[in-house]
């Protein structure tokens, strides 16, 4: 009972006369997919050839879905790089204009204090 507990986990133990009722849910390792796949393709392929497939188009039009990958991972990066940039370069744009702004700059703050009611 403890071994057929460790094997089919805790689903079965304790019931162990419902393992040989059910079958233990045991699977096929052969399915319908694998019978019927054309295995000589596949031993006669190289590596330059799997390669040459992901760049190609099939006949519905479709690109292979390593390419679509690249093609996604390319643009999000894209998108994410300008957004992280433009975040950067604008805090880095406005600290230089502070810096260089000579047109409301003062000399000291008596100056910005009475600069708006001197009439010129």
């Amino acid at each position: 009972m403890v071994r057929i507990s460790l094997q089919n986990g805790c689903k079965y133990g304790f019931f162990p006369g419902l393992v040989h009722f059910f079958g233990g849910d045991q699977l096929d390792k052969v399915t319908e997919t694998e019978k019927t796949a054309d295995m000589s393709v596949m031993q006669n392929e190289t590596g330059w050839d799997r390669v040459r497939r992901i760049f190609r188009v099939d006949e519905f039009g479709n690109i292979s879905h390593e390419a679509n990958s690249v093609l996604q991972v390319a643009a999000m990066s894209t998108f994410i790089g300008s957004i992280y940039g433009g975040v950067i370069n604008s805090r880095v744009a406005y600290m230089e204009f502070m810096r260089n702004n000579e047109a409301t700059a003062f000399k000291s703050h008596l100056e910005a204090k009475v600069y708006p009611y001197i009439k010129f």
